[in-house]
């Protein structure tokens, strides 16, 4: 009796020893349960996050109907790995938390944010016109007027923004030719300005509202020489301008062979400011810009345009949607193209030399 009572007391006793590992063991199954369901939450189901302003990129492809409308700023956060970046998940179980990649962070900019008349790659012709905006940043030319630019009027007026590419294109013009025989003989011009201009010149000026001097983004050319102005004809070495003002921005908007499409005549001393890289795709493929705007009506965020400009590469399409997204670390712009939609342009790389 006494060997079976010692067996049965060691029995006993290893039960008690088991008994707080088995405790543990449950509390650890249950633990990794509440886990589970947790990630499971996360991932299986939209989460925002209002304080943050974080979006999971499954939120962004189910959020109901009747969600109040998406903020300007707010970042959409893509799923990597197993986990999405939230704070109540990052408070749980920290360790399992993983970064996302910057290229998934995307910085949301509302339509309704914009204006079709703003940005460099608006459409001004005789078929569309342009309200001037109110805000329009513009600056004296003279302002920033180094000795390669001269000016006809003191009061001529420019957008600020593209004084910089000007003053660079006619400094290194003058390096080239040794001249400074060429002078900006008309610029920014109101509604006002260009009634007279149509009243003195007829049919060769545009109707007012219709004129992309309306815009403070170009600006005509004339020749002063002993004392006496000329015309702006883009030949001799003035050809240097025509052919490079692509490199600073500009291009030639009035091209002989395009007339039949911008229905303007050939107007060889008018220059217009679309920026880089839409200047050099213009000016190489030989279009008018009407026809580049028709082209990039093509290339939707799904069918970019992808082209290598000076060492960069750069994405750039059409869109109407009501939201745009852009990598949150992209360099970027966004266009109106002031008739029907906006263009937008990321710089995807910029290669080593």
């Amino acid at each position: 009796m006494s060997g079976h009572h010692n067996q049965m007391h060691q029995e006993n006793t290893k039960r008690r020893m088991l008994s707080p590992k088995i405790a543990a063991l449950l509390i650890l199954v249950l633990i990794a349960l509440i886990i589970s369901v947790r990630v499971y939450e996360v991932l299986s189901t939209p989460y925002y996050e209002e304080e943050n302003n974080f979006f999971t990129d499954r939120a962004l492809k189910s959020l109901p109907h009747d969600h109040p409308p998406i903020k300007s700023g707010v970042m959409y956060v893509g799923i990597h790995s197993a986990i999405v970046v939230s704070t109540p998940l990052e408070t749980i179980i920290p360790e399992l938390i993983i970064l996302p990649d910057p290229s998934s962070i995307y910085r949301v900019i509302n339509k309704e944010d914009l204006d079709l008349r703003e940005g460099y790659l608006i459409l001004v012709n005789p078929d569309v016109s342009y309200e001037i905006p109110d805000d329009l940043d513009l600056s004296l030319i003279s302002n920033q007027q180094s000795s390669a630019i001269r000016i006809e009027l003191a009061n001529f007026q420019l957008r600020r923004s593209i004084l910089a590419p000007l003053d660079k294109m006619m400094t290194d013009y003058v390096a080239h030719s040794n001249s400074r025989s060429v002078i900006i003989v008309s610029a920014f011009r109101t509604l006002a300005t260009q009634r007279t201009m149509r009243a003195r010149h007829g049919v060769l000026a545009a109707h007012p509202g219709y004129s992309e001097h309306h815009t403070g983004l170009a600006l005509d050319f004339g020749i002063i020489s002993g004392g006496s102005q000329s015309t702006f004809r883009g030949t001799g070495a003035t050809s240097w301008i025509t052919e490079n003002s692509h490199i600073y921005g500009f291009i030639l908007r009035y091209p002989a062979n395009k007339t039949t499409i911008t229905k303007t005549p050939y107007e060889p001393w008018h220059f217009r400011y679309i920026g880089l890289p839409h200047s050099t795709i213009v000016t190489e493929r030989g279009w008018a810009f009407e026809e580049y705007i028709n082209a990039l009506r093509e290339h939707t965020i799904d069918n970019p345009l992808i082209e290598e400009v000076d060492g960069v590469i750069y994405m750039i399409y059409f869109t109407t949607d009501d939201t745009i997204l852009i990598p949150v670390l992209a360099e970027f712009e966004i266009s109106g193209n002031n008739v029907d939609g906006f263009i937008v342009t990321i710089v995807q790389e910029r290669m080593e030399d």
